[in-house]
């Protein structure tokens, strides 16, 4: 919860909200009172709230988001990071293989992401939540350039063309029509997050091994803990107050977080970065289906042809290596 005094000489105030940390942002609602004993407002998907005629006096300024417009949270997304990391510790302390190194990579890892997901919250609060979504999901993108320029990686002219279908399926899915808009602040602080996230994806690759792959994700989890804690605390962190609250919040920390870093883990130490990427990509396309299947929304065209371009990238992705596989061994008979 954030107090904020309002001077008597205020009228009126802009305040731009944000709430936690996916692509699919267009599906997120939002709500808002500026007391405690007020009622929320209706939901809506915008991100920027404005009051007028205030008066002097001090506000508890609350926010809450929600996917399906029925189960709502305020709880800092360094809550649920920090329950993740005692449950991997707990639930992996026989299988750890904690050596300087996995602990330094694990440190740089876990740091990458937090601070990317920072980046990506700040740049939120400046710009459209939908450009705000299509310009993160523009690491597909960064991700093989970055492996080009740092590691002179060579990216197949098929996987190239996989980045680009998902970057049109990202925009179709994201966008809505709008565009993007004018360029500023919040679009280059997402462009950032954007960067960031690709050297993760790039780095996770490199460092990974299957063996040091749960080692290595509990060491990320409590990174981004701290990191996302730190960002947390100017506005302070409200924990949840019903037991049915903790119960999202221990889904989101143990499935969305626990399960989902060491499987990214596991899987990025066997498969390239740039395949990864694109991959993770689809995650729209996930968000859409369950919005039609448990929201209730209907199929629209946009859905279909944002989804099957994503869908389209996967495959080209995953059946570059064996083209150059089979031209390789064409060459070598």
């Amino acid at each position: 919860m954030k107090m904020n005094r309002i001077a008597a000489s205020l009228v009126a105030a802009t305040i731009n909200a944000v709430f936690g940390f996916i692509v699919a942002w267009t599906l997120v609602r939002y709500r808002f009172r500026i007391r405690d004993g007020d009622p929320w407002s209706e939901p809506t998907s915008h991100t920027t709230f404005q009051f007028y005629n205030l008066t002097s006096g001090r506000y508890a300024l609350r926010f809450a988001g929600s996917l399906d417009g029925v189960h709502w949270t305020e709880t800092p997304s360094a809550v649920r990071f920090a329950i993740a990391t005692v449950f991997l510790a707990i639930v992996g302390f026989k299988h750890l293989r904690m050596s300087r190194r996995t602990l330094t990579y694990g440190v740089g890892l876990g740091t990458l992401y937090g601070v990317a997901q920072l980046l990506q919250t700040a740049g939120l609060g400046l710009t459209q939540a939908s450009t705000s979504g299509f310009v993160t999901g523009l690491y597909v993108v960064i991700t093989p350039l970055l492996a080009a320029v740092l590691f002179k990686a060579r990216i197949g002219l098929w996987t190239w063309v996989a980045v680009g279908l998902a970057t049109v399926g990202l925009g179709v899915l994201s966008l809505n029509g709008s565009g993007l808009g004018s360029v500023g602040l919040g679009e280059v602080l997402t462009l950032a997050s954007a960067a960031v996230y690709a050297a993760h994806i790039i780095a996770l690759s490199r460092w990974a091994t299957p063996e040091t792959s749960l080692s290595l994700a509990i060491v990320q989890m409590a990174m981004i803990t701290i990191v996302c804690g730190i960002g947390a605390l100017p506005g302070g962190i409200q924990l949840p107050s019903q037991g049915t609250d903790w119960l999202r919040i221990l889904y989101l920390a143990l499935v969305a977080g626990a399960l989902t870093i060491v499987l990214q883990t596991w899987a990025q130490a066997i498969v390239e970065p740039t395949r990864a990427a694109v991959i993770m990509a689809s995650e729209p396309v996930w968000a859409a289906g369950f919005a039609v299947g448990l929201g209730g929304e209907r199929i629209t065209g946009r859905m279909l042809l944002g989804g099957l371009s994503i869908v389209v990238a996967m495959y080209l992705v995953e059946l570059a290596p064996r083209l150059a596989r089979r031209r390789s061994s064409a060459a070598g008979g």
